[in-house]
């Protein structure tokens, strides 16, 4: 008698902190940073002189904890409308209604008859899969950068699944999107690629924020290892259980900027990088005062990582510029509600969706 399998017996789920690809560790001191960060006295009148000391010294304070290239370039320009004082995480944010939400997320559902994998989605916001993709797929995907030669860079454009077939082998294959649909609850569709071969510096935010209103956290992402992701490579780095929180608001966000920084005014939603200069520190204060430790995901060749919307991460600075971390990102959104991509989805044989853009 041949022994039944399950479809997900093809997955090896690594459902622990513990596991190999994951290093935690706490990069702050979560008292002496909420004690400096008290000691700044936020001004309560509308005094400016007071306004413009403290923003340069909450900026000051925040500073040696961010080496990315958006922060400092954000503070260079000065993005930020002086006229505010800097917002707390809980100024930029917004709490969503529960029944509009995905179903693992809703706090007054019981929740019952979840798979683990679904119970551990559901608890941290992240899932890790050991080996999804195979080390075929892996070195085929190298060989073609190495055609290319792209050497660290990214290719020409954030839709390279549109040009090869590859790629969507990799982010639209049954696995994936039947794995999508077990967290999310609905078909999401494949609509971005972020595929340097360095880390991509972002500092601390949601995914959630930057994009339109009532997405509602019905959006995630991929992170594919091709090959080991050194520790100095400036690993993608997490806060675990983070998608709890609130989600920053791109309403709530935008009067903070300078006008011609804004959504409207600066090209190529630049304006999720210039706000940089105030949302970075105000997730980073957030998850500091309450002794959160970071988690970095040191994937071996061919793993996973899937996060959710609202997982507070960032893309570390590299310990030294160049560092080959050897991955790439795929972004993925609801082909029956995200029209603002268009309406040309299509589906890869029997795997997952895409947009079809016009590049």
């Amino acid at each position: 008698m041949v022994a039944q399998t399950s479809f997900y017996d093809r997955f090896k789920f690594r459902l622990s902190n513990n596991a190999a690809q994951l290093a935690t560790s706490e990069a702050y001191d979560a008292e002496v940073l909420a004690r400096n960060l008290s000691d700044l006295q936020r001004p309560e009148g509308g005094d400016r002189d007071l306004i413009s000391k403290y923003n340069r010294d909450y900026i000051e304070l925040y500073s040696p904890y961010d080496s990315s290239t958006e922060f400092h370039a954000a503070v260079n320009e000065r993005t930020f409308d002086d006229s505010f004082i800097m917002p707390s995480f809980d100024e930029l944010t917004v709490s969503y209604p529960d029944d509009r939400v995905p179903y693992l997320d809703q706090v007054s559902s019981k929740k019952k008859h979840l798979l683990p994998h679904q119970k551990y989605w559901a608890d941290h916001g992240y899932l890790l899969i050991e080996g999804m993709i195979s080390p075929e797929l892996c070195d085929r995907y190298v060989s073609l950068r190495e055609q290319l030669v792209l050497g660290l860079n990214r290719f020409p454009t954030f839709t390279p699944y549109l040009q090869y077939d590859l790629i969507k082998d990799m982010f639209c294959s049954e696995e994936m999107h039947f794995l999508i649909n077990d967290l999310i609850g609905e078909e999401l569709g494949l609509h971005f690629n972020l595929s340097p071969f360095t880390s991509t510096e972002r500092g601390w935010h949601q995914d959630e924020y930057l994009n339109p209103p009532e997405t509602y956290g019905r959006y995630i992402a991929a992170w594919i290892a091709v090959d080991d992701v050194p520790e100095d490579s400036g690993p993608f780095e997490f806060i675990a259980g983070s998608h709890k929180l609130p989600t920053v608001s791109r309403e709530k966000v935008m009067p903070y900027l300078k006008q011609q920084y804004q959504l409207g005014y600066s090209p190529n939603y630049d304006w999720s990088v210039h706000s940089a200069m105030f949302v970075n520190p105000a997730y980073f204060f957030k998850f500091a005062a309450s002794g959160n430790k970071v988690t970095k995901f040191l994937g071996k060749k061919g793993d996973v990582l899937l996060w959710h919307s609202r997982l507070i991460h960032r893309g570390a600075p590299p310990v030294r510029p160049g560092v080959r971390r050897p991955g790439i990102i795929g972004h993925y959104s609801p082909i029956r509600t995200a029209r603002w991509f268009g309406d040309d989805v299509r589906r890869y044989g029997s795997g997952g969706y895409y947009w079809n853009f016009d590049e």
